[in-house]
C-alpha cells in the first residue's frame, strides 16, 4: 500500500471460508498498512471477526498500531512488536517433485470443507 489508507477491502478471491476473508491475507495487508515496505519491525495480527469480503473496513492508526472495524466491530488489531535482527529469513522453496509428492497425500484434494479457500482449497 502507499501512503497510509484509510480502509481496507478484503476482495473476494482472497477468501477463506465462503463468507470471510482469508486471515493469513487480511493480516498480511494489515501489516502492511502499519509499516513501509523497507521496515523490518515485526508485527503481530490479531483477528477479532471473520474479515468481511467486498467491505470497507475503517482503518484507525494510534500510535504503534491499527485496527480495522467494520459497520462498527473490530476485525483485527496489528501492533508493532520492535525490530528483527537481520530481518526475516525467507523459507527455502521445496522442488515441484516434493511439491507433487505432498498433494498426493493432502486429503482436501479431493474434498475439502473450503474449496474456495485462497490458501487451502
Amino acid at each position: 500500500m502507499s501512503g497510509p489508507a484509510s480502509t481496507l477491502t478484503v476482495p473476494r478471491r482472497f477468501r477463506g471460508p465462503a463468507t470471510s476473508g482469508n486471515g493469513g491475507w487480511t493480516s498480511g495487508a494489515l501489516a502492511a498498512a502499519l509499516l513501509d515496505l523497507d521496515d523490518r519491525r515485526a508485527v503481530r495480527v490479531r483477528l477479532s471477526a471473520p474479515p468481511p469480503l467486498e467491505t470497507a473496513m475503517a482503518l484507525e492508526r494510534r500510535d504503534d498500531s491499527v485496527t480495522a472495524s467494520a459497520q462498527g466491530r473490530l476485525v483485527a488489531t496489528a501492533t508493532l512488536l520492535g525490530n528483527v535482527p537481520g530481518g526475516l529469513a525467507p523459507v527455502p522453496p521445496v522442488s515441484v517433485e516434493a511439491a507433487d509428492r505432498a498433494s498426493e497425500r493432502y486429503p482436501g484434494l479431493t474434498g475439502h470443507p473450503f474449496p474456495e479457500c485462497f490458501v487451502c482449497g
